[in-house]
């Protein structure tokens, strides 16, 4: 081990977890992949969550809410149709969980009267239940909360744009269902639904503290452990500012001692890690002794002029020397 990684002792102090993540991980992820014609499956992950969809209101086969060409369609439903999961295990991201999914259309999809008065035609609702609880709508659904509209509905009619993705803000607890609607009225209507995702997002790694009596400068991002990936995004927060951005670079004499704190302002689920950095400066000290005949200096008698010179390693892994001169 050469002299730099000497001065160095680094001890991890939160816990270690049976689950670690490095970028997204997907607890759910499902793309529709089953053959043509399915209206159950389970996701693409080892987790191996089922999933189903119901079309009670189809009159013939041509009416249906199930998988085409590696999406999940709905045509001609007669109303609603409805898309639900399994429980997902999520209590294994207690930093908390985001829901995605993708929506697209085609044919002349309605909406409702104006201000959603009644006759809400074509339509999708996307909403979920943690620990189950009650249903809890898309925050960007489109209120239409009285009775003759039904609902509020994450998309209404024609859609501005060929597709569009609806994700969910921080989603903590044990388990997570998913529900999903849809409704229309023609043979040429469509609702299609692809890459319904539950996913971590990126960690910030482990607390820890770092000790050392080094000059030189290091990044305090190595100090997070293997799990977060380097981010431009990142921000590191403490006594004194580190340089270097998200690499967070202490240089001792500059910085001083104390908790230094990474987090990711851009992820939905608030996280963070705290480094606590002990910069230690190491110790020389001398001391002159004058005898008249003799003197005793660590167990040994010396009687003329000698300059004496020890080292030692603290217990924090620096070096102190001791100088005496007789």
């Amino acid at each position: 081990m050469n002299n730099f990684l000497s001065r160095f002792i680094l001890t991890f102090s939160l816990l270690l977890s049976v689950y670690c993540v490095s970028g997204q991980t997907f607890l759910f992820q499902e793309t529709f992949d089953e053959v043509n014609g399915s209206n159950s499956g389970v996701d693409n992950t080892a987790n191996n969550v089922g999933w189903n969809s119901t079309c009670p209101s189809s009159e013939n086969a041509q009416d249906y809410f199930n998988v085409q060409n590696g999406k999940l369609e709905g045509r001609d439903t007669n109303g609603e149709a409805v898309f639900t999961t399994d429980a997902i295990d999520i209590s294994v991201a207690p930093q908390g969980v985001i829901l995605r999914a993708t929506f697209s259309e085609s044919g002349d999809l309605e909406g409702c009267t104006p201000g959603c008065v009644s006759n809400c035609l074509d339509w999708v609702r996307f909403e979920w239940r943690v620990d189950g609880g009650p249903w809890t709508l898309h925050p960007a659904s489109i209120p239409c909360t009285n009775a003759s509209a039904g609902s509020s509905y994450i998309l209404l009619g024609n859609m501005a744009q060929p597709q569009e993705t609806f994700t969910s803000g921080c989603i903590s607890g044990d388990s997570l269902e998913i529900r999903i609607a849809v409704a229309n009225w023609a043979a040429s209507e469509y609702w299609r639904i692809d890459d319904l995702e539950v996913f971590t997002e990126q960690s910030t790694g482990q607390d820890s503290t770092l000790s050392t009596c080094d000059t030189a400068s290091f990044d305090l991002f190595s100090a997070l452990g293997s799990n977060p990936l380097p981010s431009v995004s990142g921000v590191w927060s403490g006594p004194s500012v580190l340089s270097n951005g998200s690499l967070g670079t202490f240089t001792p004499g500059v910085n001083v001692s104390g908790v230094y704190t990474y987090s990711l302002p851009s992820n939905l689920c608030p996280t963070s890690t705290d480094i606590t950095v002990n910069s230690i400066i190491s110790i020389e000290d001398s001391t002159q002794l004058t005898a008249c005949d003799s003197v005793q200096v660590g167990g040994l008698w010396y009687s003329s002029d000698t300059t004496l010179v020890d080292s030692f390693v603290t217990a924090s892994g620096c070096d102190s020397i001791v100088t005496v001169e007789v």
